[in-house]
């Protein structure tokens, strides 16, 4: 009798989902004031790091805010156990203007938090100076080091990991004597702008617009108390790099891709392609593969069992569909799955799982004269992309408006989410953190309501 009964057990845990893998697993939902826009789980609870705003005086441009990059430490249920702050300064409305932005966390294996992220140096009447930094804490919020890259005119972050004898980090560079190149021939420029039937004026305004700006990228390995080992440069005929991942072994990924407006639609018939451009490196920095896509990449990132996950979208017989590829280690498709339906859909962010597969979030649009998001899909995908569950944020809840800004996959199958929620009847946000099981509910406390099914 009690073999039969286990038997009957397990076969409902399988049956019926939650009931065997999702059993058990804590979900949650917090609310908070300040911003938090990067998430990261730790060994013990979750990092998030994030960006508050308090207007010291003044008005419109004479306007001076105070503002604080901040890391904060949860446990595993979710609650605050301290918050410290990364980098504080004042922002001036005016002619010269300061600011911080975050690019990533992580949490290596001692359960600290390394935190990239760049400083810009902007005069409104020239081009911005821009600088990337890393820095680490200890599991109290403690900085053990601070670092920064200086190359070039613009220095822009792409990617960091922790290797078994500290880290490495790329990124990329304009320098000034790079900023203009013939990348695409002014000869040629006036070629094809002469068949859009332009006046003289305009065609040379959109010959001095186009010329494109080279970057070169950038490696440099660190030792576990941020001495520089080594640093590579890597020349080449590329501009508007975006996106890159990386890999403990040094591997990377650059993605160049092609911006989503006029002037992009008019950059790509000027330079014969469009959609994004993939180049690949080994561990010894070597450029290995080159693909082209035809579609704009938004998210890449790295594999655990080898390979690369991309999300972006495609047009395609007007309309827009979301797109999530998975390619292997030379750059060839493995698989690739589009989404759409009645509305427009891009594909936002993609993030292999600590098991298998991946989670995918998806935006919904309405084209009037911006893309207006109506509703973001929340999807965790097998190993070969297609869809096991997905979960829905409409953009206009009654009375709320929920937007998802970042991913964050967790041992147990599950994940954590980090949501915007703008209160449509009062001034400020309220930002949400969710820890969603393996089956995307949240069951625990704070859960809203119509995430426990």
């Amino acid at each position: 009798m009690m073999s039969r009964l286990a038997v009957m057990v397990a076969l409902i845990g399988t049956i019926i989902p939650g009931l065997a893998w999702g059993a058990g697993q804590l979900s949650w939902s917090r609310t908070y004031e300040t911003e938090p826009s990067l998430v990261a789980p730790a060994r013990e609870g979750y990092y998030l790091a994030g960006k508050s705003s308090t207007r010291l005086h003044g008005t419109g441009t004479e306007s001076v805010d105070r503002k604080r990059l901040l890391l904060i430490k949860l446990d595993d249920s979710g609650k605050r156990e301290w918050e410290k702050p990364i980098v504080e300064y004042d922002k001036h409305h005016s002619q010269k203007s300061i600011d911080e932005d975050l690019w990533k966390i992580i949490s290596p294996r001692d359960g600290g938090c390394l935190v990239v992220g760049q400083h810009k140096d902007k005069d409104w009447g020239s081009d911005e100076k821009t600088d990337v930094w890393l820095k680490k804490f200890d599991r109290a919020g403690g900085m053990q080091w601070s670092t920064s890259f200086d190359y070039g005119v613009f220095d822009h972050p792409g990617d960091v990991v922790e290797t078994g004898d500290g880290c490495i980090i790329v990124g990329q560079s304009l320098s000034e004597e790079k900023e203009y190149s013939d990348y695409v021939h002014d000869d040629l420029l006036r070629e094809r702008l002469d068949d859009l039937g332009l006046d003289d004026q305009l065609r040379e305004s959109l010959v001095d617009f186009l010329r494109m700006r080279l970057y070169d990228l950038w490696r440099v390995r660190l030792d576990p108390d941020g001495n520089e080992v080594s640093r590579e440069t890597f020349s080449g005929r590329w501009s508007n790099i975006d996106h890159m991942a990386l890999k403990p072994d040094g591997s990377f990924i650059a993605v160049e891709y092609e911006p989503n407006s006029d002037m992009g639609t008019i950059i790509s018939f000027l330079r014969d392609y469009q959609g994004s451009r993939g180049l690949g490196f080994n561990a010894q920095g070597e450029q290995v593969w080159e693909k082209q896509w035809d579609f704009d990449v938004q998210d890449v990132e790295a594999c655990p069992e080898g390979g690369w996950m991309i999300a972006g979208y495609w047009f395609f017989s007007n309309h827009t569909w979301a797109v999530v590829m998975k390619v292997d280690e030379q750059g060839g498709t493995v698989w690739r799955r589009n989404f759409g339906g009645l509305f427009p859909e891009r594909a936002l962010n993609v993030e292999p799982a600590a098991s298998e597969g991946s989670f995918l979030t998806r935006g919904r649009f309405v084209h009037f004269i911006f893309p207006i998001p109506v509703q973001f899909n929340f999807h965790r995908l097998g190993l070969h992309g297609w869809p096991r569950w997905g979960r829905t944020y409409y953009y206009f809840f009654p009375y709320s408006a929920y937007t998802i800004s970042e991913i964050a996959p967790t041992a147990d199958g599950g994940c954590i989410v980090v949501v915007s929620r703008k209160k449509l009847r009062e001034l400020n946000d309220l930002y949400m953190v969710q820890k969603l099981d393996a089956y995307g509910r949240c069951q625990g406390e704070g859960c809203p309501w119509w995430q426990h099914f």
